[in-house]
């Protein structure tokens, strides 16, 4: 209830790796690497450093109940407003490098061109796909076998984490 209220910084199925819980029982926790990468949640970010910057401590049992491997979930950052109301500014996503195609509507992590976005899919039903923002400021993109745009699935996002100032 207090994560819902937002009085807590965290969800509780993260810790940070500093924490006593995870020192107290590491085998019930998974460190996932957090990134130095920011995904635009606009016009497109290009990334020349993908180097780890920290870690966080997840539940194992809360990875497995969600199907996420933690070989190959990681943490990015985000810049923009292009998501807005699901993803702010500065939030945190969750996700799953392993998912390199897409699988259905979702939001996922895509390189269009040589810009890293966070962004919705949805499919046309026609083979093609629409690349849309959440804040309706932004235009949608369709994506079909025409297209000049090239158009690579990066990660599909899992969770959404705001870290927010108590």
């Amino acid at each position: 209830l207090d994560w819902v209220a937002g009085r807590m910084d965290q969800p509780e199925f993260m810790v940070s790796d500093t924490s006593a819980d995870y020192a107290a029982a590491p085998d019930e926790f998974a460190l996932i690497k957090k990134l130095n990468v920011d995904a635009s949640l606009g016009h497109g970010a290009v990334i020349s450093d993908e180097s780890e910057i920290g870690r966080f401590a997840f539940r194992k049992d809360w990875l497995f109940r969600n199907g996420l491997n933690h070989k190959e979930i990681r943490l990015i950052g985000v810049k923009g407003d292009s998501m807005t109301p699901t993803i702010d500014d500065g939030d945190m996503l969750l996700i799953d490098t392993g998912c390199s195609e897409y699988q259905g509507d979702g939001v996922y992590v895509l390189r269009v061109d040589s810009e890293l976005v966070a962004k919705r899919m949805q499919s046309d039903l026609s083979g093609g796909f629409f690349i849309k923002s959440d804040n309706a400021a932004y235009r949608e993109i369709h994506i079909d076998k025409d297209s000049s745009l090239q158009v690579d699935v990066v990660a599909k996002v899992e969770r959404v984490i705001s870290i927010s100032e108590p």
